[in-house]
């Protein structure tokens, strides 16, 4: 594989696009909100361009408020 997209829920129930990184330790530089919340995070393999594979478990992470 030459990278891992990664995608990202904040809260608002959907998913985005956050990046396509391909060294290990992506760190989220998101602001983080005001009264915490759950961030979800889901990636997928990615070679010459295309996504490969099945889509990794969803990893929820608390996030405190600043």
């Amino acid at each position: 594989m030459d990278a891992l997209e990664l995608w990202v829920d904040r809260g608002s129930g959907t998913f985005v696009f956050l990046a396509i990184d391909s060294e290990p330790d992506y760190p989220d530089t998101a602001p983080l909100p005001a009264t915490g919340g759950l961030w979800k995070y889901k990636g997928i393999n990615r070679l010459h361009d295309d996504q490969v594979g099945q889509w990794s478990d969803i990893l929820e992470v608390p996030v405190a408020a600043p």
